[in-house]
């Protein structure tokens, strides 16, 4: 079979049309996706005491503000959503050295946190460190051990 010039130009059409409405599709629309991310928390459950320029005593950090700050971000937007964490949960306060880590991993647990990825200080406490992270937790882990 020949085709002429407005033959193809027709198929030309035809595949034009067929482009676009396939563009236009709804499993093509834009989707949202809010990404929330935390890093470094060293063990910092409770909130460091701070003075404000008003000369009032505020608390800065901490998992209950931490929370409060998710819950919100959460609640304002619909839609897929995933929360991480770069990693250094451990190390640095009391609570979080004397069991090794294990309370950071229940609060993890409560706030949702998706993926966690390993940092230097999960192996403050050894090799274990790490696994135990993927065994208390629900996260995913982020990079390979």
């Amino acid at each position: 079979m020949i085709l002429n010039k407005q033959d193809l130009n027709t198929q030309a059409l035809k595949n034009l049309l067929a482009c676009l409405l396939f563009l236009a599709s709804p499993a093509l629309a834009e989707k949202k996706l809010l990404v929330m991310a935390t890093t470094d928390l060293h063990g910092q459950i409770a909130p460091l005491n701070s003075t404000s320029l008003a000369g009032q005593t505020v608390g800065i950090g901490g998992i209950s503000i931490l929370s409060s700050y998710i819950k919100a971000l959460r609640k304002s937007r619909t839609g897929a959503q995933i929360l991480v964490d770069a990693g250094d949960l451990f190390q640095g306060t009391m609570e979080s050295n004397t069991l090794e880590g294990s309370p950071i991993v229940e609060l993890y647990n409560y706030l949702r946190v998706d993926a966690t990825a390993i940092g230097n200080h999960e192996f403050d406490f050894g090799p274990q460190g790490p696994d135990r992270v993927q065994v208390q937790s629900t996260q995913d882990p982020l990079g390979a051990i």
